[in-house]
C-alpha cells in the first residue's frame, strides 16, 4: 500500500547515523585539545632553546670580536694617533736629507700592524675583510707574525719571533736617534702593548667565566621553559654542545726586546756617538720575563678548527634538548616513549680574529654575527 506521506515517514531516519557520529566528534574535539597541549610546548621548549643557543653564541661573537679589534683595529688606531698624526714624531737622517717619521720606520721594523691603504684612508667598515697586517718588506718578524697561527704553539721563541729588534741596529746608524731617546719611545710602546694585554687578558678571562658551564645557555633555557627543578638541573644536554669542546685562545706574547741608539756627551754632543744597546754583556737581548712576567703581549689567536666548527660553511653548533611531554592524556599514550626533543643550530661567523684565510692575510676583522637556524 502506498503511503500517502513519504517524506514525514523519514524524519527519524539521520538519527541513526547521528549516534555514529556524534562519538567521533566528542573524540575529534579531544584529539585536538590532547594535540594543542603538545603543541604548546613543544613551542616554549623550541622558543626556549632558541633563546638560549642565541645568547650563549653570542658570547663567542663578542669576544671574538674584541679579540679582533685587539690584535689589528686598536694597535693601528693608537699608534697612528700617537706616532704618525697630524703632528708626526721625526728624527733627523745622518745623511742630512729629509728627516723620517717614526711611524714609518717602527712599522718598517714590525712594530705594530696597520692597514695597507695610504695613511688608513677610507673606512674599513665598509670592506668584508680588513686588509691590516705587519709590514713583512724588510722584517722577519712581520711575515712570522702576518703567518702565525695557534698551531705554531705557545712560545713565539718556536718560530724565532721571540726576540725583537724594536729600534734596530742600522736605524742607529741612518739616523741621529739618541739611547734615551729609544727609550723613551720603547717605553710607549711597552705601554700601549701591556695595556692590549690587559684588555686581551680580561676578556679572555671573562669569556671563559660566562662560557665555562654554559651559564647563559642553562640560566636562559630555565627561565624560558619554566619545567625544570632549578638552574642547576636544567639544559645540560643542549649545553653540552659548548662545553664539550672550549673555545681556546693562546695570547702570544715576546720574551726579550732590543734597542739601539747613540750616547752623546756633554761636552760634544754634535760628535757622532757610539751606538749602545740595551744588552748583556754578552750583547744579548733583555729579558722580559726576568720582572716575573711572562712577556709582552703581541696579539691573540683562536684554532681554526674550533672558529671551522663555529661558522656554518664547515660546521656550526647543532644544538639538542630533550623534554618531557605532558604526563597523562585522553588516549592513554605514553609520549614520553618517544622522547621528544626540540633542535636549532647556531653559528658564530663573518669574521677573523687573525690568518684564518686561505691567502695567509692576517685581515683581522670584527664582523663576527651570530645566526640561528631553527
Amino acid at each position: 500500500m502506498k503511503c500517502l506521506f513519504p517524506r514525514l515517514s523519514r524524519r527519524g531516519q539521520i538519527l541513526i547515523p547521528a549516534f555514529f557520529l556524534l562519538p567521533c566528534f566528542v573524540i575529534f574535539i579531544y584529539l585536538i585539545f590532547e594535540t594543542a597541549k603538545i603543541s604548546r610546548e613543544k613551542i616554549r621548549h623550541q622558543f626556549a632553546l632558541d633563546a638560549a643557543s642565541f645568547i650563549e653564541m653570542t658570547n663567542y661573537s663578542d669576544f671574538l670580536n674584541r679579540t679582533a679589534y685587539v690584535n689589528g683595529a686598536f694597535p693601528h688606531r693608537i699608534f697612528k694617533e700617537t706616532l704618525g698624526g697630524a703632528n708626526p714624531i721625526k728624527i733627523p737622517r745622518t745623511n742630512n736629507t729629509t728627516d723620517a717619521i717614526l711611524y714609518d720606520e717602527l712599522y718598517a721594523n714590525a712594530a705594530f700592524p696597520k692597514t695597507k691603504q695610504a695613511d688608513g684612508v677610507g673606512e674599513l667598515d665598509r670592506q668584508k675583510r680588513w686588509d691590516i697586517r705587519y709590514d713583512d718588506g724588510n722584517s722577519p718578524r712581520g711575515e712570522g707574525f702576518n703567518r702565525l697561527k695557534y698551531e705554531d704553539g705557545e712560545d713565539l721563541s718556536s718560530r724565532n719571533l721571540g726576540t725583537f729588534d724594536f729600534i734596530t741596529q742600522q736605524n742607529a746608524q741612518d739616523f741621529w736617534i739618541s739611547y734615551q731617546d729609544a727609550v723613551e719611545f720603547y717605553k710607549l710602546y711597552a705601554q700601549i702593548y701591556s695595556l692590549l694585554g690587559s684588555v686581551e687578558d680580561a676578556q679572555w678571562s671573562v669569556f671563559k667565566r660566562l662560557t665555562r658551564e654554559a651559564n647563559f645557555f642553562r640560566k636562559s633555557y630555565w627561565l624560558n621553559s619554566g619545567d625544570c627543578s632549578g638552574v642547576n638541573n636544567c639544559g645540560w644536554e643542549g649545553a653540552s654542545t659548548f662545553t664539550r669542546d672550549p673555545l681556546q685562545a693562546n695570547l702570544h706574547k715576546i720574551k726579550k726586546i732590543q734597542l739601539w741608539g747613540r750616547t752623546y756627551t756633554p761636552q760634544n754632543p754634535f760628535n757622532p756617538a757610539p751606538i749602545v744597546c740595551n744588552c748583556d754583556a754578552n750583547n744579548n737581548a733583555i729579558d722580559l720575563t726576568e720582572n716575573n712576567t711572562d712577556g709582552l703581549f703581541q696579539l691573540a689567536t683562536v684554532p681554526k678548527r674550533q672558529l671551522d666548527r663555529l661558522g656554518m660553511k664547515r660546521g656550526s653548533y647543532d644544538v639538542r634538548q630533550s623534554w618531557d611531554p605532558p604526563g597523562e592524556n585522553y588516549f592513554n599514550v605514553d609520549l614520553k616513549a618517544f622522547k621528544p626533543y626540540v633542535h636549532a643550530t647556531v653559528s658564530s661567523d663573518g669574521g677573523v680574529v687573525w690568518n684564518e684565510e686561505k691567502n695567509g692575510e692576517p685581515s683581522p676583522t670584527p664582523k663576527f654575527q651570530t645566526r640561528l637556524y631553527p
